[in-house]
């Protein structure tokens, strides 16, 4: 249907007034700014919830919600729109992916209003399209001034009392009414969006809000937004599921740190200092873990929150961010099951050879998980410098790919060194490799570390536009070719120690009868030593009589 309502609302002084303020918001990449609020209201801005500040920068895809409050948004076109109690909104701005040049770029604005009312106002615009999502229709405007909303039954309601617009799908032609908490409380997406701002930290609860939201469109039969619901259900699925199993690895992390932390304790002046150490290195490095599971969501959520604002920049940095987290986490993953390895180790070492190796090897399984916290809190910067449209951020972020990259590399080839070095370790002919392989990766994971730290550092300053950002992405590039000798060396190591690691009964080719498998499984046994695991009463180490000159007890 089309309406055409004129009156002569808008005053030239209004307009004028709208445009400077708005203009003068000095925040980069912000399309909007929070000019007012009153009472209870929740600003959830570049993928964060925070609390409201007057002259607040907001980014397209913030959402606010307000409570008992009210919250007043100018936009730099000048459009302003006035949010009332007990009310969901979502507004994204964007350029018109089918934009091929400058000149004909066209910006869309996109206000999706779950539950509650709003006042929009805003003067014909060639250069933007506004349209007005609820949970069952769809209003493209055309310089208008009016009212919209959704109850907590998912009436889609509007009214206008300046300019025209286009409607499909089922809507009520009258101004909404303000609802109350009663109403509020029986919004899915409304209380959705209260327990992921009273759970900020919960990745899981974040992404049910936008679940929720997402589902509250559900039933709306435009074409675009359908499209939308369904590719983003298809990413929100496998993310939650994905989350829960991160989740589920940083509490396992949590008991092997504590028990390691009980080692620690329970250690005497007779306990070798090694096993002390390595038992502190087993829980730093879980400890690492754990909260780099938790930073590695912010990319999984990036990814959703991308994709529920359809921007294809967006959705491709925060994918490449995705997978490079998660390849990360995999190397974080082996890390602290071989610090727990080390530890092990060291509790039932039978040699100072081995000690030393037990420690060299928990060592770099801490440098590596800090390795990985750095890249994993790069990644999620560049998807900060997306989701506050900086776009000149971006642009110089791209400088530290490459290193951000072969750092990985390093720390994946520093994993599997580390991996080698303990097999190694229990057997006394190839002991003293193994304790050179140790200290090799110590030394290489070392300088991994501070390679990624700087990387992060250079990225951290890139986001806060610090004018020495250029110079430390200039001295992290630098060190690309000191990376590169890390992974030749690390590369030789493990082709070196490689042809000493015994199979594994997996490895073994099956035969044709099971009485053959039987056998060759019994030969590897004897042959192969198992992967070491953590005792929960281990041997005392003081009981223990330490010699070179045989063969190390196994630590089995």
């Amino acid at each position: 249907m089309e309406h055409h309502l004129w009156k002569n609302f808008f005053s030239g002084i209004v307009v004028c007034f709208c445009i400077f303020v708005s203009l003068s918001e000095p925040a980069f990449g912000s399309y909007a700014t929070l000019k007012e609020f009153s009472g209870e209201v929740m600003i959830k801005n570049a993928e964060e919830w925070l609390q409201p500040k007057t002259d607040m920068p907001l980014y397209s895809g913030a959402k606010i919600v307000t409570k008992n409050g009210t919250a007043f948004v100018i936009f730099k076109d000048g459009a302003n729109m006035q949010v009332d109690p007990y009310s969901s909104i979502r507004a994204i701005d964007q350029i018109a992916p089918a934009a091929t040049s400058s000149s004909d770029q066209t910006k869309i604005r996109r206000l999706r209003i779950m539950l509650g009312r709003a006042k929009y106002e805003e003067q014909p615009n060639r250069e933007r399209n506004t349209r007005i999502e609820l949970p069952t229709a769809v209003a493209a405007l055309r310089g208008t001034g009016g009212w919209f909303g959704a109850d907590e039954t998912l009436n889609s309601q509007g009214s206008l009392y300046e300019g025209n617009m286009e409607v499909t799908g089922v809507f009520q032609e009258i101004i909404p009414r303000i609802l109350d908490l009663a109403s509020a409380l029986n919004s899915p997406t409304w209380s959705a969006s209260l327990n992921s701002a009273a759970q900020a930290d919960n990745p899981l609860a974040n992404v049910r809000e936008i679940q929720a939201e997402i589902q509250t469109f559900g039933t709306n039969e435009d074409p675009e937004i359908q499209k939308q619901v369904q590719q983003t259900l298809a990413v929100i699925v496998p993310v939650i599921s994905q989350i829960q199993q991160k989740l589920e690895k940083a509490r396992t992390a949590e008991t092997q740190k504590s028990k390691a932390d009980q080692a620690v304790a329970a250690a005497t002046s007779d306990t070798p200092p090694q096993v002390t150490e390595a038992n502190k290195m087993a829980s730093e490095s879980n400890k690492t873990f754990m909260d780099t599971t938790r930073e590695s969501t912010k990319a999984d959520i990036s990814l959703v929150l991308e994709t529920l604002k359809a921007n294809p920049q967006g959705i491709d940095i925060a994918q490449a961010a995705k997978q490079r987290n998660d390849r990360a986490m995999t190397v974080a993953e082996q890390a602290v099951t071989t610090a727990v390895q080390a530890a092990a180790l060291a509790s039932t070492a039978t040699s100072e050879k081995q000690l030393d190796t037990a420690v060299a090897v928990a060592r770099t399984a801490a440098a590596t998980t800090q390795t990985i916290a750095e890249t994993i809190k790069t990644s999620n910067i560049t998807n900060r410098l997306v989701a506050q449209n900086n776009q000149e951020g971006l642009a110089r972020s791209t400088a530290l790919d490459d290193i951000a990259e072969k750092t990985l590399t390093a720390a994946e080839k520093s994993g599997q060194s580390a991996q080698n070095a303990i097999i190694l370790a229990q057997k006394e002919e190839t002991l003293d490799i193994a304790l050179e392989t140790a200290r090799t990766g110590e030394a290489s994971s070392r300088a991994i570390q501070q390679t990624a730290q700087r990387s992060s550092q250079a990225a951290q300053a890139i986001s806060d536009n610090d004018p020495a950002a250029d110079q430390l992405i200039e001295e992290n590039q630098k060190e690309t070719d000191s990376v590169d000798q890390i992974i030749q060396s690390l590369d030789e190591t493990i082709e070196t120690t490689q042809p000493l690691i015994p199979e594994t009964e997996d490895d073994t080719e099956e035969t044709d009868t099971e009485e053959t498998d039987t056998e060759e499984t019994d030969t590897d046994t004897e042959e192969t030593q198992p992967e070491v695991i953590e005792s929960d009463e281990p041997e005392n180490p003081q009981e223990r009589d330490f010699v070179d000159d045989e063969e190390p007890a196994s630590p089995v």
